[in-house]
C-alpha cells in the first residue's frame, strides 16, 4: 500500500514538469576532532533532485514563487524515493548558488513525500 502511494507521489511530482526545481541536497557529516586546527572535520555528500519550491509564508495575493536573492524561509517538497538517505535537520540545500540550512522536516503518513523548510545562510 505505502509502496503504490510512493510511486504514484513520484510521479505526480515528476509531472509537474517545470514547476519543480533542480536543487542538490547535501548530507554532513561531522567527523572526528582535529587537535592541530581545533576543529571538527566535515563531510559532504551531495545528491541531486528535482522539488517543488516556494515561500514558506508568501505576502497575502503574493504568488508563492520565489525569486534567487529571496531571504525568508522556503519550502521544498519533493518524493521521498527521489532521495537515497533519510533527510537530517542541519543538513544543507543548494538552489542556485545559494545555500539554505534544513529546518523541520515532515514526511506524510504513507512516506512518499518530504516537505523541508529551508532558511537561507549567510
Amino acid at each position: 500500500y505505502r509502496e503504490s502511494i510512493a510511486k504514484a507521489a513520484q510521479s505526480a511530482l515528476k509531472s509537474v514538469g517545470n514547476i519543480a526545481e533542480a536543487l542538490t541536497y547535501v548530507s554532513i557529516s561531522e567527523g572526528a576532532y582535529d587537535t592541530t586546527t581545533g576543529a571538527s572535520l566535515r563531510t559532504e555528500v551531495e545528491y541531486s533532485l528535482k522539488a517543488v519550491v516556494g515561500s514558506e509564508k508568501p505576502a497575502y495575493g503574493e504568488p508563492n514563487a520565489v525569486k534567487a536573492g529571496h531571504t525568508g524561509k522556503l519550502f521544498a517538497l519533493f518524493a521521498s524515493a527521489d532521495l537515497p538517505i533519510k533527510p537530517t535537520t542541519g543538513d544543507e540545500v543548494i538552489r542556485g548558488s545559494e545555500r539554505y540550512k534544513v529546518l523541520p522536516i515532515v514526511q506524510d503518513p504513507a512516506g512518499a513525500t518530504y516537505h523541508l523548510i529551508l532558511e537561507r545562510m549567510g
